[in-house]
């Protein structure tokens, strides 16, 4: 069949702005030939409806024709060959055994989607019985079968003999050559059903709250009757069972879910028909309570009936008594469409556990401006001399207890393990006076005596003097036989004063494990070997993709870190089994990066991608974006490196800033490079009376480092200026939020209206380049890229787009609706370089007015904000 065209319009909840046609129009094409999209839809212009109702619409249509197809097919019309077999018909009829088999594929093909779409009817009709047989009581009636079963519970404990000690025994660990476990038993539990043939659309997005609001956003289509939705989220938000939540952990938690479900299944064979034996099936110890396959069954059906969010998931799952987390990844075989955060979809065993199949799927990522980032933070491991002498510790014990009953290729396995453990302390410990001349650069600050240390991983082995280890297998003896949890529920029960272990290294490494041997890790794990096993996997990756970090300085500070440098070999999967694969966010620019760092290196070729950038839905009046580059003296802007501690410099940004406050209304969003700078200006702007001047006009606000405190002074910001400050003050007009590029205010904060009147960047804010890190990173790409047109060197363009990437992300947050309007003030004379103002936004580069004195700067401001008041 041929391939379907845009269609002109599309369901909207109301009437579309052209800019959102485009992109829903952009978007359909994309999705139906298969390509790689990059979209940038500024923040205010309903990207997420456009999102919604683009792919949405092609996929009601994709489905449509399909089932056409389908039908075409079981009836025997041969149109709905591939075109390449009708033409070759002379060699089809001399092969009638190829044409058999065509046939044969299709037919096959053909009843699959029938089968689905008979198994849907089904789901169905039992949701409706459902709804006809509990009504509106169905989560009440519910909810009495649960306490009457607590009540059970409670009047008749029985006791099941356990001993602790071989709970935590380690199982004998047969053959390195055995599959690894499926360690999640659900899938053997319940019955799946065969997967949904239709096309799915998985949906991921950064953060909980956005996923949640654009789920909500779902419900406003007329979608939200005919689309089914299901939201994924970890354990750690969907389980309801206090007894897995209070650990806190990630990692522990998941431990601890799977071995509840085995208890259970456990338990269960021990059911007949006597009394006793089901006391045994209702024991609290035997199970979780929320595992009940009938109930988990009919949250699925209902999960994919009626769109809801996973907040109203959870609240479904206590009134039925059934596991949210197991009931949505139930659902997904049989889901259109599915949200989901970053981690799972970008991580690969994470997609495997959950089910996730990407195979002739669509996938969209939302807020992607800082996916290449996001991607290096997931795989990266960070692990501490802390963690290392503890698990050490741990296991030295661990082993010392056991060891009379342990089985030879455990104690093998346990031994190998410290090693490891042993070696990285003696690496950490060893002192280092030069770099190695094969690494990147070391560096010494001599304050702190750190030393920091870049190289390859097989060269890391080989300092490790562990080059002789197979990872592979210790990796999979470590999965295998669950020592990370054996091992973290052995420091639970039984840790004891560790003052008489000899340290195999030295005296002095035990007095700071014996004073932290009782504490918990800061994720909640008593034993660390879970993130030196994730270290450990690390190391079985290839040589040139990424580069062990070796920090060395006081004894406990020191640390390792697996640094990924090619995010594209955790993407490649992705692009190469999804069917299309979309990039959207409010400020993608630049997209290079996107391309020549995940898409070039994943062989996406050229002809497969597709961009797309948008305007805003604002007019032109109601924007003013200006750089300045000289003060109210005449004294030039250049905040880089060298010269940003000029202490006449930050005097005069002070001056320029006291008489930009007096003519801009309501709130001004101030951004500054660094916290670090920020300080250094406030304590010079306060010593030399320019904060009064400010404060005379603003009320002064500073963005907290802590997350915690941010959404208060961002309240308390908000009321300031609604209130004009709160005090009986004539001259007060607002308030002044200074903010710091990367901070907790830079991204996903609603500046709207009178709380972002005016936006001012002091500044680019460019990375250290100093940093080792940043160093590396540069160097790789200069070794594996190709040099740009611009002449400059991969690893100076990478560096150059964290700068305006950081810039876009900040002063997007000006206009959020079409009828806001802000000013936007660029301060540092290199804005006024094309090289660096054609990496803005082009609905905020385009109206770019580039200024050569304060004078002509303040009255462009004061010509615009007349004219809004004049309206």
């Amino acid at each position: 069949m041929a391939a379907m065209e845009a269609p002109a319009d599309f369901p909207f909840p109301f009437k579309p702005y052209s800019i959102q046609t485009d992109f829903m129009r952009s978007l359909y094409s994309t999705l139906e030939e298969g390509k790689v999209g990059l979209f940038e839809s500024p923040t205010g212009t309903g990207k997420s409806l456009s999102i919604i109702c683009g792919c949405l619409k092609w996929l009601m249509d994709h489905q449509e024709k399909e089932t056409k197809r389908c039908e075409a097919i079981l009836s025997g019309d041969v149109s709905v060959l591939p075109l390449s077999d009708k033409n070759e018909k002379k060699s089809v009829v001399d092969d009638w055994f190829a044409e058999y088999d065509q046939r044969k594929r299709l037919r096959d093909e053909a009843f699959k989607m029938k089968l689905a779409a008979d198994k849907r009817k089904q789901r169905q009709e039992r949701i409706s019985l459902l709804k006809e047989r509990y009504g509106t009581s169905l989560f009440s009636k519910r909810q009495a079968t649960v306490k009457n079963e607590k009540m059970s519970i409670t009047d008749e404990q029985v006791t099941v003999a356990s001993s602790a000690d071989n709970e935590l025994l380690l199982d004998e660990y047969h053959s390195d050559d055995e599959h690894m476990e499926h360690n999640d038993s659900f899938e053997s539990d319940c019955d799946i059903e065969d997967e949904d043939q239709t096309v799915k659309i998985f949906y991921a997005s950064r953060t909980h709250s956005q996923l949640t609001q654009f789920v909500h956003e779902v419900k406003k289509t007329s979608y939200k009757d005919t689309v089914s939705v299901i939201p994924l989220g970890s354990r750690q938000t969907c389980c309801l069972n206090k007894s897995v939540t209070k650990l806190q952990s990630i990692s522990l938690i998941n431990e601890r879910c799977i071995e509840l479900q085995k208890n259970k299944k456990k338990s269960s064979t021990r059911d007949n028909d006597t009394v006793k034996t089901k006391r045994h099936r209702t024991v609290n110890s035997d199970g979780c309570d929320y595992y009940k396959l009938n109930n988990i069954e009919t949250m699925r059906d209902l999960a994919l009936d009626e769109i809801q969010d996973i907040e109203q998931l959870v609240t479904l799952g206590r009134d039925i008594s059934g596991c949210p987390y197991y009931a949505t990844r139930y659902a997904v075989p049989h889901a259109q469409l599915i949200v989901l955060p970053y981690n799972i979809l970008l991580h690969s065993n994470t997609r495997d556990a959950v089910g996730i199949k990407l195979k002739g799927n669509i996938v969209i990522i939302d807020e992607a401006h800082n996916l290449i980032d996001t991607i290096s933070s997931i795989h990266s491991v960070h692990i501490t001399m802390h963690q290392i002498q503890k698990t050490h510790s741990q296991l030295l014990q661990y082993r010392d207890r056991y060891q009379s009953r342990l089985k030879a290729k455990n104690l093998m396995y346990i031994d190998q393990i410290l090693f490891v453990l042993i070696s990285f302390q003696r690496l950490l410990t060893r002192s280092s006076d030069t770099p190695n001349p094969h690494t990147s650069t070391g560096t010494i600050n001599q304050s702190q005596q750190e030393h920091c240390e870049l190289v390859r991983l097989n060269e890391f082995l080989l300092k490790a003097k562990i080059d002789n280890i197979n990872m592979f297998k210790l990796l999979q003896y470590c999965k295998k036989s669950q020592i990370a949890k054996k091992l973290n529920g052995f420091a639970e029960s039984y840790q004891r004063d560790e003052a008489t272990i000899k340290d195999d290294i030295g005296a002095n490494t035990s007095s700071s494990v014996v004073r932290h041997q009782g504490d918990i890790d800061r994720d909640g794990i008593r034993s660390p070997l879970m993130i030196i096993q994730q270290f450990i996997e690390s190391l079985t990756t290839a040589d040139q993709d990424c580069r062990i970090v070796i920090k060395q300085n006081s004894s406990s500070q020191s640390s390792l870190k697996y640094l990924l440098l090619n995010p594209s070999v955790h993407f490649t999967d992705i692009v190469k089994e999804a069917r299309a694969v979309v990039l959207a966010g409010g400020t993608m620019q630049p997209f290079s990066d996107f391309k020549e760092q995940l898409f070039t290196g994943a062989g996406v070729p050229i002809d497969r991608f597709f961009e797309f950038s948008c305007g805003h839905v604002i007019g032109d009046d109601q924007l003013l974006p200006l750089t300045l580059s000289k003060g109210t003296s005449g004294y030039t802007f250049n905040f880089n490196y060298e010269q940003r501690q000029d202490k006449q410099m930050i005097i005069e940004l002070g001056r320029t800033i006291s008489n930009i406050v007096t003519i801009v209304p309501g709130g001004v969003v101030c951004f500054f490079p660094s916290y670090e700078y920020e300080k250094l200006v406030f304590n010079i702007w306060e010593k030399n009376g320019l904060l009064d001047r400010i404060a005379n006009k603003k009320q002064i606000f500073r963005e907290p480092k802590l997350a915690s405190q941010a959404e208060l002074v961002l309240s308390q910001y908000a009321r300031c200026i609604e209130y004009n400050g709160g005090i009986s003050v004539s001259s007060l007009t607002g308030a002044l939020m200074s903010c710091v590029v990367g901070g907790k205010l830079s991204e996903g904060i609603n500046f709207s209206d009178n709380l972002g009147r005016c936006v001012i960047m002091v500044g680019l804010p460019y990375p250290n380049i100093k940093s080792p890190e940043l160093i590396e990173k540069m160097e790789y790409l200069n070794s594996t890229q190709k040099v740009d047109v611009s002449s400059k060197s991969p690893g100076q363009m990478h560096y150059d787009n964290l700068c305006m990437k950081a810039v876009n992300q900040s002063i997007g947050r000006a206009i959020r609706h079409a009828n806001d309007y802000a000013t936007i003030i660029l301060i540092d004379q290199r804005y006024s370089h094309p090289s660096v103002y054609s990496k803005l936004p082009n609905w905020i580069s385009s109206q770019l007015l580039i200024t050569t004195s304060f004078g002509q700067s303040f009255s462009a401001l004061r010509k615009f904000f007349l004219s809004k008041k004049n309206k």
